[in-house]
């Protein structure tokens, strides 16, 4: 998936700037206001280059940090193959303790803290009827429990004695032990008679994770969980003397787990695995939010192109620079509601929405240097004068149709000319625009620019109720 995300950006990223190059060449096009071929011209024209190769590179920047964050993700944190997911504990039934010769350890997956690497889970302890019956004295063979599994008639020494849970981390290397005595375990039965597990506490797992990679960050830990029973006793059957329980180990996660996947199971010469991933909808959501901000923009360098093509447009269409202050001000609101608060480091979000502003900026700026060039006071004068000289330019300007038309209508202004109506049909047939043509173009573009600045006003107050809406879910998961 890094792969993939990488390979698209490169092409966005490569197709906005080839984009945003043509628009700057057809503004500079109109650049009519220096005298063609002399060597200031030129000069700009160099000038103009360098700045749009410094312009560039400044906005894939980025993009290689970025590259550089996808492509060694995989490498700043462990995952394990043939792992299970783990169930949602709100759909499991209550399961009284086997009436058996094992144990079962249960985690139940409560939350997972991306800033200090680590995970909260309740853990639990079953132990087996039949380990209770034939749990026998070291020292003098007595089986205490094995007339019946009730705390009557016992010593208090034997009831306070306890059975050991210890978890030996691998990776990270963490040391953590709970313990619970027979007696809580002889209390933990139901009206039916039936025993539950010991409850244990809630524990703090450390977990090796790379929350800079959010949203495709995961976390995991290996280790050995060992079950012990108490000091001075053991289990023996007719055939076997058993005294702790290796990788009892069952995990479950709570419905208020959130966007996380929890997987688990047992790896050879690791032991025992717990691994955390974001859960697809919540990477795909991240990820898509986050590329809108430049699809709007592409959006908006379409809708300038005609306007800069307009042969009646004699100034730098501002809706440019209006258009992408709205995008900048919008990227920062969306990085607080994509990336989880409880990550305070640089994020593969924030580099994305980082490549996009330094994409939207880069672009606007190469389109506003190439309108420096657009025709000033003077532009018809030099113009008339160029075209008298017969000079050319090495560059782009707008087709000779058009001076030869305003040089023919030049002659013929009054408006009682008979051969006005004939000419302007003339021209609507060649294609050549006519005054009434522009009239009705500049109208279609105000028309247009009121709908595009409605529509980012409206995408920044969806922004904002979204922003609201996170919030307020957040609220509502801490209460609970």
């Amino acid at each position: 998936m890094n792969s993939s995300i990488l390979i698209i950006g490169i092409v966005v990223v490569i197709g906005v700037l080839w984009f945003s190059w043509i628009i700057a060449d057809q503004t500079m096009a109109k650049a009519a206001s220096i005298p063609h071929g002399s060597l200031w011209r030129n000069r700009r024209w160099y000038g103009q280059l360098a700045c749009r190769i410094a312009l560039i590179g400044v906005a894939i920047a980025p993009l290689v940090i970025l590259g550089n964050m996808l492509i060694t993700a995989p490498f700043q944190t462990l995952t394990y193959s043939g792992l299970s997911g783990a169930h949602n504990s709100a759909l499991e039934n209550f399961a009284a303790c086997p009436d058996s010769s094992g144990v079962e350890l249960t985690l139940t997956m409560r939350s997972l803290d991306s800033a200090q690497e680590s995970a909260n889970a309740d853990l639990s302890l079953c132990v087996g009827d039949q380990v209770l019956r034939n749990l026998t004295l070291v020292g003098n063979g007595a089986r205490p429990l094995s007339g019946g599994l009730t705390a009557a008639g016992l010593s208090a020494d034997f009831l306070r004695s306890t059975f050991r849970v210890s978890y030996l981390g691998s990776t990270p290397e963490t040391p953590l032990n709970r313990t619970a005595t027979i007696e809580s375990m002889l209390n933990q039965t139901d009206p039916s008679n039936l025993r539950g597990p010991v409850d244990l506490g809630t524990i703090t797992i450390p977990l090796v994770g790379n929350p800079i990679s959010y949203p495709l960050d995961s976390y995991s830990a290996a280790g050995l969980w060992v079950v012990s029973v108490p000091t001075n006793m053991e289990v023996r059957t007719s055939d076997s003397t058993q005294v702790s329980w290796t990788s009892p180990i069952n995990v479950v996660a709570t419905p208020n787990a959130g966007d996380i996947d929890w997987s688990w199971g047992n790896v050879p010469t690791l032991g025992d695995v717990i691994e955390a991933n974001r859960i697809p909808s919540i990477k795909y959501f991240v990820l898509i939010v986050a590329g809108l901000p430049l699809l709007l923009f592409i959006g908006l360098l379409a809708l300038v192109r005609p306007i800069i093509n307009d042969p009646d447009q004699n100034k730098f269409p501002a809706e440019l620079l209006v258009g992408v202050g709205a995008f900048l001000l919008a990227i920062l609101p969306v990085r607080a509601v994509l990336v989880s608060s409880d990550i305070s480091q640089i994020t593969v979000t924030d580099y994305i929405l980082g490549t996009e502003m330094t994409v939207m900026i880069a672009s606007s700026v190469m389109i506003v240097l190439a309108g420096a060039m657009r025709p000033g006071k003077n532009a018809n004068s030099s113009q008339n004068k160029d075209t008298a000289s017969g000079d050319h330019s090495p560059f782009p300007v707008i087709s000779s149709h058009l001076g030869k038309t305003k040089t023919a209508q030049a002659g013929t202004d009054s408006p009682n000319d008979p051969n006005r109506a004939d000419q302007s049909e003339a021209a609507r047939q060649r294609g050549i625009p006519t005054e009434d043509a522009g009239t009705s173009i500049a109208a279609d573009n105000k028309q247009l620019r009121g709908k595009f600045i409605g529509s980012v006003a409206l995408g920044l107050a969806g922004l904002a109720v979204l922003a609201e809406v996170r919030q307020f879910l957040k609220r509502e998961r801490k209460i609970t």
